[in-house]
């Protein structure tokens, strides 16, 4: 893809014709070595999975601070812009709309389309795709609300000074922040990976799929969800809320119970 890119871009500054009117035979092939070496400078690209060939594996860049946001995640607005609209839409529909919106280079996979669908939209038996009811704004703007709410009451249970900044932070005895929760109803992580500091982001479980879909995609994300507990389910906040047996030692061991990737465990009983 990026020797497509870069090949179109030189098309499109009408600079292919001066190579191939040149003496020079190898002019082509000279040019994608520049290319490769381009790719090979640590400086400027990291290369994940990287292998013998340059072909192998993905590149990102060794700076991100200037990247864009990352393609899932803006084919995840998209989607949800679509749905929001209010109006039953075929996989067709969205996927021309994602298509126009997120052109070229940009074109998302059907895989992302169908995850982003199939995350936030339930399908009828005509194939006709509308936003859930537990995704409507009015909803999840309820469930925003209320898991902000147990994770204060959460936090002074387990004797923690909660403060409501952006995020839900527990300070313990020093005022220390020894917790930090982000209550989210997406599932874009791309500014996420960019932060400093550990932050728990709580979601709802419909959300968990898609996570993995990206994860599937982007090295990057896929380390960052190996490397600690970054995700929370709604419900898994309900159900500590609940717990009487919760406390600051098992709290860590709690928390890791409920994967963004599994359907429903059961909390232990003792």
């Amino acid at each position: 893809c990026l020797h497509a890119a870069a090949w179109g871009e030189l098309a499109r500054q009408r600079l292919l014709a001066p190579l191939l009117q040149a003496e020079e035979a190898r002019s082509l092939t000279l040019l994608n070595d520049r290319f490769e070496k381009a790719l090979a400078d640590k400086r400027s690209f990291v290369h994940f999975g990287a292998g013998a060939e340059a072909e192998v594996g993905l590149y990102w860049l060794a700076d991100p601070a200037t990247a864009g946001v990352p393609l899932a995640d803006r084919a995840e607005q998209v989607i949800v812009e679509q749905l929001q609209a209010g109006a039953m839409v075929s996989e067709e529909e969205v996927e021309a709309e994602a298509c126009r919106r997120l052109p070229g280079w940009l074109t998302p996979e059907r895989r992302l389309v169908q995850a982003c669908l199939r995350s936030y939209a339930a399908e009828d038996a005509a194939g006709e795709w509308r936003l859930r009811a537990e995704d409507e704004p009015s909803t999840r703007a309820q469930d925003l609300e209320e898991v902000a709410r147990l994770l204060h009451e959460i936090g002074r249970q387990l004797g923690y000074t909660v403060e409501q900044r952006q995020d839900t932070v527990w300070l313990d005895a020093f005022g220390l922040e020894r917790y930090t929760f982000r209550v989210r109803t997406d599932a874009a992580f791309g500014q996420a990976l960019r932060d400093a500091g550990e932050v728990i982001h709580v979601l709802p479980g419909g959300r968990g799929p898609l996570v993995a879909e990206k994860a599937r995609r982007d090295p990057r994300l896929r380390a960052w969800l190996q490397a600690g507990l970054h995700l929370v389910k709604f419900r898994h906040v309900r159900r500590l809320a609940a717990e009487t047996t919760l406390t600051r030692d098992n709290l860590d061991e709690r928390l890791a119970l409920d994967p963004i990737h599994e359907s429903d465990p059961q909390l232990p009983l003792l």
